[in-house]
């Protein structure tokens, strides 16, 4: 009987390609083997490149169905011997926040760690993969590289499904974010840290001096000692639990997502469009962010409070219906983006939480790119001081809250009462809203515009709007 070790597999395919008997079925992210088919040729254990597959002399129910829990010699892994047992700082996640916290904190001097639980950086995408073009510029220099497309206008549509065209606070940039986020990694392994995929962190404790992390790679497990722990590990976060930070989110503050990105569709390259009501996001809104003539990002974000009546992917695929009949299916990808307008602590003893870990994002837009690169840079900084004064406590790291305050964690509460009020708003007054800035001269129909007209009847809302889009204005 040929056994599966699930967590070293990459379900590559080369086992089902040279098995004579075809008794082995791969499915996405799943393997199986029919026993009654397989003839123990062994042909697959001896082509398998992370040894996922091993000969069972006295197979149990219990090794065929909790694959990874086999006693095995470990698989060939080249870094297997430079895996070391203490690092100043591990990092857990691999996107942009935890890539770019472990390049700041290496930049600085510390010993950095970065552990992703995926093959490949960038990769699986779950992004709209929008941002500002200013605000990108004030942390990169923006390279063509993964830069798929430059926005100059937006466009939004109501219920009735008039189109009104908005003048943006600034432009924008459709990223290619795979190619984005493995530089940015590329960056931190510049500066000094050391990366490793295919590793989930699956425990974290405290001990004498410091904190102990259990990494697992390939079927072994690791124990790491460390200082201090970033996690970057997105809305799932792990290591806010295990540090004692409530991380859970209410279905109420939770947008989940669906995004189809379709080619063969008819966009126009230098508008993204934004359309809201009942039927097609409720709670939310779809998008359509262009990537070239031909090719887009369309997604469904919807409130969690409606997604147990239809899942995103009931919206969007009528949406596409509607919009896109004659597109052609690229890629699918699903989430979830935490609009709670921020935790109310972000650090504790040794650990410190970046991005979607820690709310970030802005509760309005569901962007987080930007947001979490700034916590980062934040994060990466105070970290590198914490283990350069030896002093990783829960008082010191809260140097990291107080900035990020500061900087957009006070503006992205205000935006969170802002969000509450307009995703309150009925479909007649988002169509209300629509007819009078029709009424306006093109280059007076700003965001700013939309928000007084829209909640006109709510001062108090509109003294956070006015807020708000006059910090983003000076940013």
């Amino acid at each position: 009987m040929i056994g599966h070790i699930r967590n070293r597999c990459d379900f590559c395919g080369v086992c089902v390609g040279v098995c004579p008997t075809d008794a082995i079925v791969l499915f996405e992210s799943d393997l199986r083997i029919e026993g009654d088919s397989c003839t123990k040729c062994a042909r697959c254990i001896h082509v398998c490149p992370y040894k996922a597959l091993t000969e069972l002399s006295e197979p149990t129910p219990s090794e065929i169905c909790n694959p990874g829990v086999l006693s095995v010699p470990d698989p060939l892994d080249p870094l297997s011997g430079t895996i070391r047992d203490y690092y100043d700082i591990v990092v857990i996640g691999g996107g942009p926040a935890g890539s770019y916290a472990a390049k700041i904190a290496a930049e600085k001097g510390a010993d950095v760690l970065l552990v992703e639980k995926d093959t490949q950086i960038g990769l699986p995408l779950r992004c709209a993969e929008g941002v500002g073009a200013d605000e990108l510029r004030q942390i990169f220099d923006p390279d063509p590289r993964w830069i798929a497309n430059q926005i100059k206008r937006l466009k939004f549509f109501p219920p009735d499904g008039r189109e009104v065209e908005i003048m943006p606070d600034e432009p924008g940039y459709i990223l290619d974010r795979r190619v984005f986020d493995e530089e940015i990694a590329i960056q931190a392994a510049r500066a000094g840290a050391s990366i490793l995929l295919r590793t989930t962190a699956t425990g974290l404790s405290h001990q004498k001096g410091g904190l102990e992390v259990t990494i697992s790679r390939l079927g072994r497990q690791y124990k790491i000692r460390t200082m201090l722990v970033i996690g970057a590990d997105g809305v799932e976060s792990r290591v806010g639990r295990w540090a004692g930070i409530k991380t859970a989110c209410s279905p109420h503050d939770i947008e989940v997502c669906a995004q189809y990105t379709l080619g063969n569709v008819e966009v126009e390259p230098a508008y993204c469009q934004f359309h809201f009501g009942r039927d097609v996001a409720p709670g939310g809104y779809a998008w359509v962010f262009p990537k070239g003539r031909s090719v887009a990002n369309v997604g469904v974000g919807v409130s969690g409070d409606f997604s147990s009546h239809h899942s995103p992917l009931f919206y969007l695929n009528r949406f596409v219906e509607r919009y896109f009949p004659s597109s052609s299916l690229l890629r699918v990808t699903a989430g979830a983006v935490p609009c709670s307008g921020g935790l109310e602590r972000i650090v504790a003893d040794g650990v410190m939480l970046v991005g979607d870990a820690a709310h970030q994002a802005d509760p309005i837009t569901g962007g987080g790119i930007i947001s979490a690169l700034k916590a980062a840079k934040i994060a990466g900084e105070v970290a590198a001081q914490a283990i350069s004064s030896g002093d990783t406590s829960a008082r010191f790291l809260r140097e990291y809250q107080d900035q990020w305050d500061r900087l957009l964690g006070k503006l992205n509460r205000r935006a969170y009462r802002v969000k509450e009020a307009v995703f309150r708003l009925g479909d007649e007054r988002l169509n209300w809203t629509a007819k009078r800035l029709e009424g306006l001269r093109p280059e007076k129909r700003t965001l700013s515009k939309v928000f007084q007209i829209a909640l006109f009847d709510q001062p108090r809302v509109l003294v956070d709007a006015a807020a708000m889009m006059l910090r983003i204005k000076r940013r």
